[in-house]
């Protein structure tokens, strides 16, 4: 089984709950080593949402995702 990322947190100070939940999740995801899928934002390490607001950028995410999934899968 795989996972399809697509959470991020914004970095407000008073929101550590959130990033640390995330960070634990990730960490246990490696642990298992569990397969992960998402389109990853260069900037800052957060992953995309799976469904982008723009339209017009859906396509290419899904693009990016089906050939991570054949990467892993082929």
């Amino acid at each position: 089984p795989w996972i399809l990322l697509g959470w991020g947190v914004n970095k407000k100070q008073r929101w550590t709950h959130l990033q640390t939940s995330k960070e634990r999740w990730l960490h246990r995801l490696s642990q298992a080593q569990t397969p992960i899928i998402g389109k990853l934002k260069v900037e800052n390490g957060e992953y995309y949402h799976p469904l982008p607001r723009l339209v017009k950028n859906r396509a290419g995410y899904i693009e990016d995702i089906v050939k991570q999934y054949q990467q892993q899968n082929g």
